[in-house]
């Protein structure tokens, strides 16, 4: 139906390129054990007691995400460290307590991988899914720029339910030589794991200041892969086993749908048949709210990819007739891409069950907040309908 050109345009797209640098750095921040190092330091930071370690794993976790761009990665390496908190402090297996501990790591590390291109190979995937006209203009300060109020909403109202939905009855307090010898068993920083921290810091650096030197995420992110590489953090066979390569593949031929599509007239079909209805119900509210509840169905049947690929694919040609800039249409399916109606819904969700060895909640306990997560997010897109106009998202 299309040139060959155009099939595998995904694999000279630069989104290709900047998930492969994301994936190197990623996989040696793993290897390193860095990510580790630095949750335990910033945690030693806040109080200990059972409210002030919530919000330090969470707000951890939100910090780490820019640094560890995989959020099954983030969730996988930090669930344990919740589990040995849940212990520090006494919390029974599947109290309320331990169930808020492990739902704070949920949210700061699996959950907020929207505020930042780089947060995940979802938000990738969506980049390279959008038109070129429209990709070409969001740096990474643009992706923050556009995403910080919905996150900040976002991250404000779910841990607040997490407080209220599981707070313990008795007080508690985290003994601070139990995080001390975390410190003290993983020893003096490595030399691997400086270098690790110095790719990461370069390259976080860079895409900020891309405004002024013009140079491609793409290309720093291969930057970061090169001085990985050229280091020896990662060799040859790290290089091959710890790095995505399926998911590379996968995500060059999905991203190519975006090109057959518009190359064959697909793209304009399609909104030429919807645009005398969308016309008629021309709210951008409940056009918004559509592509909610429409991915959320979607996701009962379908994982988060392959779901994100349809939904887009469904509604970005509807882009040039109601005003919304496809890039929004990214941000939410991003969003509400990790749902956990199911337990199996989620590879996050079940990284934090396996990590904290299925004994911190059950899924009957955590039901209430993936209900009320799926509110949370009807109300935070919402609220960001006037941010969006103001920063021209919106017509």
């Amino acid at each position: 139906v299309t040139a060959t050109e155009t099939a595998f345009s995904g694999f000279s797209n630069s989104s290709w390129y900047l998930l492969l640098g994301v994936f190197a750095i990623s996989a040696s921040i793993s290897k390193t054990g860095l990510l580790f190092r630095l949750a335990l330091l910033l945690l030693r930071k806040f109080p200990p007691n059972y409210f002030g370690q919530t919000l330090a794993f969470a707000l951890t976790g939100l910090i780490l995400t820019p640094v560890i761009p995989s959020n099954n990665c983030r969730a996988a390496l930090a669930s344990p460290l919740a589990r040995s908190l849940s212990q520090a402090l006494n919390l029974k297996n599947y109290s309320p307590g331990s169930a808020g501990m492990a739902m704070s790591c949920l949210l700061g590390f699996g959950q907020m991988s929207f505020l930042f291109l780089n947060g995940s190979s979802s938000n990738l995937l969506v980049l390279g899914l959008l038109p070129a006209e429209v990709s070409s203009k969001i740096t990474w300060g643009y992706w923050l720029k556009a995403a910080l109020p919905m996150g900040a909403l976002f991250f404000f109202l779910s841990y607040l339910l997490i407080i209220l939905l599981y707070r313990p009855q008795e007080k508690l307090r985290l003994n601070p030589a139990v995080i001390e010898a975390q410190i003290k068993i993983l020893g003096q920083i490595t030399m691997q794991e400086k270098i690790s921290l110095m790719t990461v810091i370069i390259t976080i650096l860079a895409f900020l200041t891309q405004p002024w030197h013009h140079i491609n995420t793409a290309w720093i992110a291969m930057l970061g892969f090169l001085i990985l590489s050229g280091c020896a953090i990662l060799d040859e066979k790290s290089v091959r086993s710890d790095i995505d390569w399926s998911y590379l593949i996968a995500f060059g031929s999905l991203t190519g749908l975006g090109s057959i599509m518009s190359s064959i007239g697909l793209t304009a079909v399609i909104a030429n048949s919807v645009a005398p209805y969308l016309h008629f119900t021309g709210n951008k509210v409940l056009i918004l709210l559509s592509i909610i509840l429409v991915f959320y169905l979607i996701r009962f049947a379908l994982p988060a990819a392959p779901a994100q690929i349809i939904t887009m694919i469904m509604f970005m040609p509807l882009a040039s007739v109601t005003g919304i800039n496809p890039f929004i249409i990214g941000l939410i399916v991003i969003l509400c891409s990790n749902p956990w109606f199911l337990p199996h819904q989620s590879t996050v969700y079940q990284n934090v069950i396996n990590g904290t060895e299925g004994k911190s909640f059950r899924h009957e306990q955590v039901l209430k907040l993936a209900l009320a997560h799926f509110v949370i997010t009807l109300v935070v897109i919402i609220t960001q309908i006037p941010y969006w106009r103001g920063i021209g998202l919106l017509r």
